[in-house]
């Protein structure tokens, strides 16, 4: 019987206590590393190890933003030196861990800045859209058809409700 399925959540915690190592990941799932990477390459589209490194970044980027340093952030994931993690950092990110530090919290606060403009000018309209786009429809073709019935002979059930596809986890 095999295992259930790892959710992509469970993926990034595996990822973590992985140190982000996709050696260690296939010894964690007991897998061997050609089956993971052909896990991997079905679920993301991306090798283990690549895969990886853009967790490890993602990672670093919100220790950065929580206020860590720079050189705690790079030892505390695993880079052994602070060099490679710049450049890894700049390949993922485009730009330097200071510059992210920099920017990122000024791009968030332009954001609410735009927002607020955009909900201060907004005008509400109360009730449904639905007399709205039912009224749009009828100026496009008045004629009503009605609804076919589903389980006939015309149109049959392809299972019963609520289907199948319904309790396949991704």
């Amino acid at each position: 019987m095999g295992r259930a399925p790892i959710s992509k959540d469970g993926w990034k915690v595996l990822a973590a206590i992985a140190h982000y190592n996709s050696k260690e990941l296939a010894k964690l799932c007991e897998l061997s590393p050609r089956q993971l990477q052909r896990k991997f390459n079905l679920l993301f589209g991306r090798s283990p190890q690549d895969w990886l490194n853009h967790q490890r970044i993602l990672a670093a980027q919100q220790l950065l933003l929580s206020g860590e340093p720079v050189k705690e952030v790079a030892f505390e994931l695993g880079f052994k030196r602070v060099s490679h993690f710049y450049r890894q950092f700049k390949l993922q990110s485009q730009m330097t861990p200071l510059q992210f530090v920099f920017v990122k919290p000024r791009e968030a606060a332009a954001r609410v800045v735009v927002m607020e403009a955009i909900y201060k000018g907004a005008r509400e309209h109360k009730g449904s859209w639905w007399p709205d786009w039912r009224e749009w429809i009828v100026s496009i073709d008045a004629e009503e058809v009605p609804a076919r019935a589903v389980g006939t002979d015309a149109v049959p059930a392809i299972e019963d409700a609520p289907g199948s596809y319904v309790r396949v986890r991704a």
